[in-house]
């Protein structure tokens, strides 16, 4: 309630008090109030007010029964003045001036068929009227049937008023729980292919419009709104439900969620600040719940998302520390349960691509076919579910990584292969997902290095890094505040330019190149931590120097990868190019003497 409100509040009381006994004390009015609890006396006086205004205006009553009707209302107020000052017998002078009043004014009506019948109607409303109030508009109504109508009224209007918004709000509540209950079916539906994320997250919407502080719905459009890259919308809904959560389980999921924006958004310090409060909320849930499959999910996912936040600057030890603490709380919980599986396949992915990045090759294909195994499990419960489904994709997407550097081209561009299969039926179902657009380009992506690397397909190859650059480009088009998207666009950029040098295509592969730069340069500038941006620049510029007449030296190369070797970004699969560049760079010294 308002301070508003309370003055409100406190004003009908006064008033209320005022009008069981004016200039009374609290004693006085608790003995009026006794007096006035007869609900049919209110009434049966109510009706008498109603009959007196019918006898004013049709003029039904002669001169000495106008002069009789004035008497009697004038003794009611007299009564009820001397009940305030507690006389002797003003009790029971009350209670024969409200009868007098009533039968007196009945009488009267009684000569007027019309009136007649509308005061029965009137008084079937006014029996209904008081059999529906409280104590406190009880009171009120005596008051107003006593002819104090001027006090009364205002008060009789504070508690209606009140009552209207309580009624209006309930309606409201009442709404918005039918308005999410329709946003849960449909997410349900969702998740089988058979509803959209933006779908489900206008209903979301809707629901939020007419009941803004529940966390749940919050928590809700906040992930899908993630889903979609609109990454301020998703921090404002997290922000809500962390304001509307009254459980550590709700504030706990409030906080990680934000916490996964502010890393999508690059706002790395942030990030690890929030995700800190949620992974203290969510051990003290897992030690009180130690047989809790949702506690254990929940601790799970949050080392994943302190991973990534610590892997994304560079920290891969305390990455992989994460990611392994992330598969010990799931490997605790249930492992027949679906959500668990998922935990289960996303640290291992996790932990997947750590050691790819750090060329431990074999042990990444091993952790990418676990991850692979597990997700195939999940779709054994549950064959249409789309989560299980999409991290079978991107597990094909990393086999086909590990198994290309490997030399097994073969298998690799039937893991691709199958992994775009995946994502072209998800992106058939739910047409509106961003990921499942951005899955779709990776694999396009996939599909020309094969082209390029092993089929040396340069045409092929030059059509699918279109493709996939075209995509990128359109989806970071509709969601710029994305970073993983504009580092789509960066790769997409240099892995275009690459094939067009190489089929002779020079200032067209320029242009790509010099696009590849700014574009990862742009994201460095508002994080210099942002360690994809960096490998992209440091790529960029390795292939510029390549092409003779671009201005870039193999100097800025290495000055490139030796600064983030320096800072422990350089991934090891990017040691060769940093020994290549040296090389170049000894050879260009060397020619300008």
């Amino acid at each position: 309630m308002t301070r508003k409100d309370w003055a409100v509040a406190g004003l009908c009381a006064l008033a209320l008090a005022g009008g069981l006994a004016i200039g009374g004390s609290p004693a006085h009015a608790a003995s009026a109030a006794a007096i006035d609890a007869d609900r049919e006396t209110v009434a049966r006086g109510l009706e008498a007010q109603y009959a007196a205004v019918l006898i004013k205006e049709r003029k039904l009553a002669d001169d000495r029964e106008t002069r009789l009707l004035g008497a009697a209302e004038a003794r009611l107020t007299k009564a009820r003045g001397e009940l305030s000052a507690v006389k002797r017998d003003s009790a029971a002078e009350l209670s024969a001036a409200r009868a007098d009043y009533a039968r007196l004014a009945t009488e009267i009506v009684q000569k007027d068929a019309a009136s007649q019948t509308e005061i029965e109607a009137y008084r079937a409303e006014a029996e209904q009227r008081v059999a529906q109030a409280t104590p406190e508009e009880l009171a009120a109504l005596q008051q107003f049937a006593d002819g104090d109508r001027v006090v009364a009224e205002p008060v009789l209007m504070s508690i209606r008023e009140a009552r209207k918004r309580a009624t209006l709000k309930a309606a409201e509540m009442r709404i918005a729980q039918d308005e999410r209950a329709t946003a849960d079916e449909h997410d349900i539906m969702r998740e089988h292919g058979e509803a959209t994320t933006l779908e489900v997250l206008n209903l979301y919407d809707i629901a939020a419009a007419d009941d803004p502080t529940d966390c749940k719905t919050n928590l809700m459009r906040g992930w899908l709104s993630q889903q979609e890259h609109d990454y301020a919308k998703a921090a404002t809904a997290y922000q809500q439900a962390i304001d509307g959560a009254r459980a550590d389980r709700e504030r706990e999921a409030a906080y990680r969620g934000l916490g996964t924006v502010q890393h999508m958004q690059a706002s790395f310090a942030e990030a690890e600040k929030t995700l800190q409060l949620a992974l203290g909320l969510s051990l003290k849930l897992a030690a009180a719940e130690p047989k809790s499959v949702a506690a254990a999910n929940d601790l799970a996912d949050c080392y994943i998302q302190i991973g990534l936040v610590r892997r994304a600057q560079g920290d891969r030890a305390g990455a992989l520390a994460s990611f392994r603490s992330a598969l010990g709380a799931a490997s605790r919980a249930d492992g027949g349960a679906i959500d668990v599986l998922y935990r289960l396949a996303d640290a291992n992915e996790k932990i997947g691509d750590l050691q790819f990045e750090g060329g431990e090759t074999t042990a990444a294909l091993e952790s990418h076919k676990q991850e692979l195994a597990i997700a195939r499990g999940a779709t054994g419960l549950d064959p249409k579910a789309a989560t299980a489904r999409r991290y079978i994709g991107r597990a094909l997407d990393r086999i086909g990584d590990a198994q290309e550097v490997l030399g097994d081209h073969k298998a690799a561009l039937a893991s691709y292969l199958e992994h775009n299969t995946v994502f072209h039926k998800l992106a058939a179902e739910d047409p509106t997902s961003v990921y499942y657009q951005q899955e779709l380009a990776a694999g396009l992506g996939r599909l020309g290095g094969v082209r390029y690397h092993d089929d040396h397909d340069l045409a092929g190859a030059r059509q699918s890094y279109t493709e996939q650059l075209d995509l990128n480009k359109a989806l970071a088009a509709q969601h710029p505040e994305s970073t993983s998207l504009q580092i789509g666009v960066a790769i997409g950029y240099g892995n275009l330019g690459n094939v067009q040098s190489d089929m002779g295509d020079t200032a067209a592969a320029l242009d790509s190149l010099r696009q590849s730069l700014a574009t990862a340069r742009g994201l460095v500038g508002k994080d210099p931590n942002a360690v994809d941006a960096q490998s992209v620049i440091g790529a960029a510029l390795q292939n510029l120097a390549n092409i003779p007449g671009s201005g870039v030296t193999w100097a800025q190369a290495v000055a490139q990868y030796q600064e983030m070797k320096d800072r422990g970004q350089l991934r090891a699969d990017m040691d060769a190019d940093l020994a290549e560049a040296k090389r170049r760079a000894a050879e260009e010294a060397k020619a300008k003497k």
